[in-house]
């Protein structure tokens, strides 16, 4: 991602910026709207500043878009550093590049050096701070490139002494682009800590840089428009997913748990290079509802382009809990590959002479993966092991402990 360096912010934003003390104090919301357009212009000023630092003092709170920290790790460059003290930098700078990431996943935002947290009190910070030295650390530790921007200026404190701070600029992510994940872990303090660790992802939460944990989270993290602020009510329209699932199982009450295999489904969608999920146990352990109940909240956030979510099924019967027994399914959708493949390719909208069965299965898997490249789609298949140990994962479904099992598959 790049980032414009502007001295000044553009002409749109400077009657607001000039009376930032204003905002921050009558209209937090506006306040914060402000700050999030500055963000996305890539402002670095002295105006932002005076919005940060209203009258040479710190706002009492923090929020999404902005931290304060009393000092930046750095390294005395006169003289070579003891191991100890490179392990202590190494692992402090650390727990920047997380900050840098939980705000970039977020809303992007600023880092405010030079103030003290207890009491909030401006004291200065005149270290020399790499900022290109830390673009390449985030770099390395998530595989994305997420260009910050560093500046120093002077600001008269509460004592009217004038003393030098620091503002970090951070980008936001863009909707198109996944999270910044980390790649491997970080480097320890003397004390053992350790920023985070490799797969870990973080956002920005209130006035904390936090990791993802629920489907919420990866919810928030996922879904285009939600990284957004606005001071007033305004009408926004929500993404809406074509979907072929129908009604809910007959059995089905309430979704309740699964939280952590929820996530780790969300977080497959990290993955560049696994387009396929295998749900997969004995029946009755609720494969299906957690398929239907992750299928509806990436129908709900719409991510990356999704413009279908397409539900096949060939479970013939469904055993409900409340009645103690099986029913008859309303429509079983396919009984072998061909048919599976012609209603996706059919689904996604090919005309039946195209998919005919007649034309063979390698005709018909080329038909569904030029269908997929023009409409992007997530695929649930439940009950694919009807289909026998033929299809892919086979040696998987006809494992004799697996008594049913659903694929989910993305394009």
């Amino acid at each position: 991602m790049t980032c414009v360096l502007c001295e000044h912010p553009p002409n749109s934003l400077q009657g607001s910026m000039t009376n930032s003390s204003l905002n921050a104090q009558d209209s937090v919301f506006a306040h914060r709207e402000m700050l999030h357009g500055c963000v996305k212009d890539g402002t670095l000023s002295e105006q932002v500043l005076s919005a940060l630092l209203p009258s040479g003092n710190a706002i009492e709170y923090e929020r999404q878009l902005w931290d304060y920290k009393l000092v930046l790790p750095t390294l005395n460059i006169s003289q070579k550093p003891s191991e100890a003290a490179l392990e202590e930098f190494n692992g402090a700078i650390c727990e920047i590049i997380k900050d840098i990431v939980a705000f970039y996943n977020s809303y992007g935002g600023y880092l405010v050096i030079g103030v003290a947290n207890l009491p909030r009190k401006i004291k200065g910070f005149s270290g020399n701070f790499d900022c290109d030295d830390i673009n390449k650390r985030v770099l390395a530790a998530t595989g994305q490139q997420i260009e910050c921007f560093y500046r120093k200026f002077s600001v008269a404190n509460l004592e009217k002494l004038d003393v030098e701070v620091g503002l970090l600029l951070i980008p936001q992510r863009l909707d198109g682009r996944v999270p910044a994940q980390f790649i491997k872990d970080a480097s320890k303090k003397i004390s053992g800590k350790q920023a985070f660790a490799k797969g870990d992802i973080y956002f920005r939460f209130a006035d904390s840089c936090i990791q993802a944990r629920s489907s919420e989270d990866y919810a928030f993290l996922f879904t285009p428009n939600r990284r957004r602020f606005s001071a007033g009510l305004s009408l926004q329209t929500s993404p809406v997913l074509f979907s072929s699932m129908g009604d809910r199982d007959p059995g089905f009450i309430q979704f309740v748990g699964r939280e952590e295999y929820l996530a780790l489904l969300w977080r497959w969608f990290l993955d560049k290079f696994i387009s396929v999920k295998l749900l997969a146990g004995i029946g009755g352990v609720g494969k299906t509802a957690l398929a239907r109940e992750f299928a509806e909240q990436v129908g709900r956030a719409a991510p990356f382009g999704f413009e279908r979510i397409i539900w096949l099924s060939a479970k013939r019967q469904y055993y409900t809990a409340i009645n103690g027994k099986y029913i008859p399914s309303g429509k079983v959708d396919f009984s072998g590959v061909e048919e599976l493949l012609q209603e996706i390719a059919l689904q996604l909208g090919a005309s039946e002479s195209e998919v005919s069965v007649e034309i063979g299965r390698e005709a018909l898997m080329q038909t569904v993966i030029d269908s997929l490249r023009i409409i992007p789609a997530l695929v649930v298949i439940d009950d694919v092991d009807s289909l026998g140990p033929e299809i892919c994962c086979g040696q998987v479904i006809s494992d004799t402990t697996i008594g049913s099992c659903a694929a989910i598959f993305r394009s």
